[in-house]
């Protein structure tokens, strides 16, 4: 069996297709949009963990996931590789950070690990920077 039979499975959706998710903040709790976002910084706390790789983790290989931040906020915060520095995502930056050549954005293990080597102390391009505020949707 190749790798491109046991990943099409029928009805699996790839993670790198399936839509970023609808924001749904856990009961009780609202939807945040902080001031400042961060790289990395998938439930919008303020700091980049590692509860932010263990739920964007969950939501890559497809299992529910909490979101804390509007749909636009989590593409941003979610999807720090590739890094294409030297920018980080300011409006003169021709390929921000999160898009791939084609300038398509994924959401990828990739994108975890990156998180996941920053929330244990490892030094990594972008993840824990500021998105600049011209990369993100006005309110």
């Amino acid at each position: 069996m190749t790798t491109a039979e046991a990943v099409a499975e029928p009805g699996v959706v790839p993670p790198s297709s399936r839509p970023i998710p609808a924001a749904r903040a856990p009961a009780g709790a609202a939807i945040r949009r902080p001031d400042v976002l961060r790289y990395g910084d998938v439930d919008a706390n303020g700091r980049v963990d590692v509860m932010d790789a263990v739920r964007l983790g969950n939501y890559v290989v497809g299992n529910p996931v909490d979101v804390f931040l509007g749909a636009e906020d989590f593409a941003l915060a979610a999807n720090p590789h590739p890094f294409n520095l030297p920018g980080a995502g300011a409006s003169d930056d021709a390929l921000p950070p999160g898009r791939e050549a084609d300038g398509s954005g994924r959401v990828n293990v990739l994108d975890v690990a990156m998180i996941a080597r920053r929330a244990v102390g490892l030094p990594v391009p972008i993840v824990g920077d500021t998105v600049p505020a011209s990369r993100r949707v006005a309110p």
